[in-house]
């Protein structure tokens, strides 16, 4: 059986590791329990994952509550016994249908809902870690003026006379969101921008699906994203799309990866999976064949795949510069499985994206793997938009800015030049639910509440819908953002909670035939917390070539030097959430580094220039520490987004650095990658939270491998631990081809 190691350390001198890893474990007990000054690497190794510690960091106190006994208790409520109420989680572009488990009035726990068509009873660490978020003692407890505290009378009569006044001086205001996939919330900004003609309503998403979006627009005339299906794919290509880790709907593509690989029979099938990608990722990892590449070389080798693929089928080729890979046994592969292939990117570049269309379309994907007619809706920022709302900022042609869910100031490049343009606006309003580095710049906040405190729904998926409601009562004095739009709106009603009710009723019950009562039909919808239209069917769009030849003729060749490849933390995705403890303390699926961001350099590199793992290194000028990471390409560095937040809260402050501000928007688009980079070695080291090889496994493997062939003569292969069989999940399987 092949033998796995742990780390670079222990395979070049295993007995040497395996005793200084004694000597730091009696180490470490023996200073866990002396009274002395910790660090955050310390405070991760005593207290682990417990929720006490989370809490303790957090300064969560436990509200003071009086026990009055029930004179006629609710039927509902037995106390110390758990209620689940179905809801609806989105944040950073990431959806889940969840189930919320309530114990004497408090929201515990999160778990997925088995009767999601969309997350499928699945959920990430972000969606198991929100749960906190609502106990954090840094959100905001009443409306802000000015950095004082205010009243909600104060704020709608000051705000109402301001947009009043604006209109009718037809002053331009925007409203600035992140991503909506409410339908009634979309009804509610409609009935505001009708009110105010005045006004635009922008979304903006930190990571964006921008390069997708315009492809699809020029290739079928719609932009969106489309319905990957990873369950229908027997061959998947991947070119940085990190698609179990972060990469768009993560929890719903870790589903269909999954269906596609599990052997449960001797005559099943295992789907093929290659990726392509500069670090090493969650779903690099679980690839079958895996290619360190330069972020310069994907647009190259999308081409060259296209040309191959066209050439074998008898078409054309277009001229662009030659790929220094082999392709020829991707793409035999691939023409073996048209139809039942899937080649995505996780690319911003509509040039790439466009070819990586034109891949889809010459093995007949579309409308088998790549579905057209139900699109995801979770990635709707426009970045070429986005930038027009900045020129029209430095140019003062808008009086005004509303946001909600965003944070430009920290996660755009321009962020100090969007900071200093905000804080000359006639009005800023920020509708965040704690503080943040964009928040600090407006003169107005008025918090909203927590998703567990709020009615809400959602369209993640076109034609699959979900309801959120409320958990608990609000903790403190906040509004949802729906109900501040209606009331400014001039309605007479501005309850939210009616509007969703009534909206609902009107547009969705006589989509279904199951109840006649309007009341039946809404209990049961949020009780099971989701509804599919009974007769939905999507119409798939047509495919065509426009603007194909123009994008493969500027690919351009890769480049030289040092390349920096930024990506999404499975953890803290675009750093929204920097201030949940559990989050920091959540490893780094690759790397196993809590608490910091780092710069994971290749092992080569590293051996050659004395480096080591906690080294620290220079990277365009910025401080980072290193992991040395076997699989990274050569001349690449990778460094995770989401960190070096300034204002997050007691747990996030400076905690890692921010390098946000090294994206580049290129061709209306924001590129998370920087070519050109310069790399110093300094003689400095930091302290990393490591779990890679805390604790050891005492002889046992860490891993059981077989591959497919000796699987379906054995079920049971690469089970043996000597010289017996044992049964066992824990294995892996992997494709003997290569």
């Amino acid at each position: 059986m092949t033998k796995y190691w742990r780390s670079i350390e222990e395979l070049n001198d295993p007995v040497s590791f395996r005793k200084a890893e004694m000597r730091l474990e009696v180490d470490a007990k023996r200073n866990g329990i002396q009274n002395q000054p910790a660090s955050r690497r310390d405070f991760l190794k005593t207290f682990g994952f417990s929720v006490a510690a989370a809490s303790l960091v957090a300064s969560c106190t436990k509200p003071v509550h009086k026990a009055i006994p029930f004179l006629i208790k609710p039927e509902e409520v037995t106390p110390g016994m758990a209620n689940y109420y179905a809801s609806s989680y989105f944040e950073g572009n990431e959806y889940c249908s969840v189930l919320v488990k309530v114990r004497d009035g408090r929201p515990i726990k999160i778990e997925g809902n088995s009767l999601s068509p969309v997350s499928q009873q699945g959920t990430s660490a972000r969606v198991q870690a929100s749960i906190l978020n609502l106990y954090d003692d840094f959100r905001f407890k009443t409306p802000i003026k000015r950095g004082e505290a205010t009243t909600w009378e104060e704020v709608d009569g000051y705000i109402e006379n301001k947009i009043g006044q604006l209109k009718r001086d037809n002053k331009k205001f925007v409203l600035l969101t992140s991503t909506i996939i409410s339908p009634s919330t979309k009804a509610v900004i409609n009935k505001f921008l009708a009110e105010y003609p005045n006004a635009q309503w922008l979304q903006y998403d930190a990571v964006s699906a921008t390069g997708i979006l315009k492809a699809n627009e020029i290739s079928f005339g719609k932009a969106f994203v489309p319905d990957y299906r990873f369950d229908k794919a027997k061959v998947i290509v991947s070119f940085g799309a990190d698609f179990l880790g972060t990469w768009l709907s993560n929890v719903e593509y870790t589903k269909g990866y999954s269906a596609g690989r599990k052997l449960l029979e001797a005559g099943d099938e295992m789907s093929r999976h290659y990726q392509f990608e500069s670090g090493m990722s969650i779903t690099g990892s679980n690839a079958d064949v895996r290619i360190p590449i330069k972020p310069s070389e994907e647009g190259v080798l999308v081409a060259s795949l296209y040309n191959a693929i066209s050439k074998a089928k008898g078409f054309s080729s277009v001229s662009t510069p030659a790929s220094t890979y082999d392709l020829s046994g991707l793409v035999t592969d691939l023409l073996e499985n048209e139809g039942k292939s899937l080649v995505v990117s996780g690319s911003n570049d509509v040039n790439i994206q466009l070819v990586i269309n034109g891949i889809n379309n010459l093995l007949g994907n579309y409308g088998k793997t790549v579905l057209t007619g139900k699109t995801l809706n979770t990635h709707q920022g426009n970045d070429t938009e986005f930038e027009t709302f900045i020129s029209e900022l430095k140019d003062k042609t808008i009086a005004g800015v509303m946001c909600w869910g965003v944070n430009p100031v920290y996660n755009h490049p321009a962020g100090t030049e969007i900071k200093q343009a905000f804080e000359g606006l006639e009005l800023s309003v920020s509708f965040a639910e704690k503080d943040d580095e964009t928040t600090a710049t407006c003169h107005w906040v008025c918090p909203s509440p927590n998703y567990l405190e709020s009615w809400n729904d959602a369209e993640p998926k076109t034609g699959s819908f979900s309801l959120a409601q409320p958990t608990i009562s609000k903790l403190f004095d906040s509004r949802q953002v729906q109900e501040s739009l209606l009331k400014w709106s001039g309605s007479e009603n501005s309850d939210f909670y009616t509007y969703l009710k009534n909206y609902w009723v009107e547009n969705f019950m006589g989509q279904q035939s199951e109840f006649a009562d309007s009341r039946m039909f809404w209990n049961s919808t949020l009780q099971i917390g989701v509804f599919e239209p009974a007769n939905f069917a999507g119409s798939e769009l047509n495919y065509s070539e426009n603007g194909l030849s123009e994008s493969m003729s500027k690919i351009k060749p890769a480049n030289n030097g040092w390349e920096i490849a930024f990506y999404e933390s499975v953890a803290l995705s675009n750093g929204n959430d920097a201030n949940n403890p559990w989050l920091q303390e959540l490893p780094d699926p690759i790397a196993k580094v809590s608490w910091d961001n780092f710069a994971a350099v290749p092992v080569k590199w590293a051996v050659e220039n004395g480096i080591q793992n906690e080294s620290v290194i220079k990277v365009n000028g910025i401080e980072m520490p290193v992991i040395v990471q076997p699989g990274q390409a050569a001349d690449t560095i990778s460094v995770a987004l989401g960190y070096g937040r300034v204002i997050a809260g007691k747990v996030g402050d400076r905690v890692g650095q921010n390098m946000f501000p090294m994206t580049v928007v290129e061709n209306g688009a924001k590129k998370l990658w920087l070519a050109g980079a310069t790399i110093e070695k300094t003689e400095k080291t930091y302290e990393l939270a490591i779990s890679q090889t805390h604790h050891s496994m005492e002889g046992r493997p860490i891993v059981r491998e077989t591959n497919f062939d000796e699987w379906k003569i054995n079920p049971a292969a690469g089970n043996e631990v000597k010289g017996r069989t044992r049964k066992t999940r824990c294995y892996i399987i992997s494709r003997s081809r290569i």
